[in-house]
């Protein structure tokens, strides 16, 4: 999935095209496209709130939208700048780290998996999740103004493997791009 965000190995019947409302993740809806949809509109999957904070990094919570539109809890992520980052999942408050540890010499968020960690990379402002084995699984992709065109603000093409833990996915993605945020930060600090 490198490169182009559409080539042949990320379109067809075995990956997933996934829309998001807003070019920022951490307000959208993130929905099926409309291509994949049986349904003209997109179908809505989950939804992304971050209510606004003049200091600092105010928390992302996550919802998933079920099929008559009612909003059900995910994922609270919680960022500190003295602190450790946490999140609430399932009810509980852990630190980020026990769910999505930082490894490597970049210090990459991974998702633990039972074929071995996945790893999130970041080229510039597109997150990728990429499996065990190194094969892209997941590639976020803002749509710039000139390429809009009957395009929704940005996309993410998702493959089957990772569709099966799309919660942790979504999660992920809020997670890398606090790290692209974190990182300007520093540089332009």
């Amino acid at each position: 999935m490198s490169g182009s965000h559409r080539n042949t190995e990320t379109i067809g019947l075995t990956h997933t095209l996934l829309t998001f409302s807003s070019r920022s993740v951490r307000n959208t809806t993130i929905s099926l496209s409309s291509s994949v949809s049986s349904f003209n509109s997109p179908t809505p999957l989950y939804v992304t709130e971050t209510p606004k904070n003049l200091f600092g990094d105010p928390p992302n919570t996550i919802y998933r939208v079920s099929s008559d539109g009612k909003k059900e809890h995910v994922a609270t992520l919680i960022w500190s700048m003295f602190r450790k980052d946490q999140i609430i999942i399932g009810g509980e408050t852990k630190e980020l780290k026990q769910v999505l540890p930082m490894k490597g010499f970049f210090c990459r968020h991974t998702m633990p998996t039972l074929t071995g960690d996945w790893v999130w990379k970041t080229l510039g402002d597109r997150p990728e999740l990429f499996n065990a084995s190194g094969k892209s699984v997941a590639n976020y992709y803002k749509i710039f103004r000139y390429e809009k065109k009957n395009k929704p603000p940005a996309e993410m093409v998702v493959a089957p493997e990772a569709m099966a833990m799309l919660d942790m996915v979504i999660i992920g993605l809020l997670c890398s791009r606090q790290v692209i945020r974190r990182s300007r930060r520093s540089r332009s600090g």
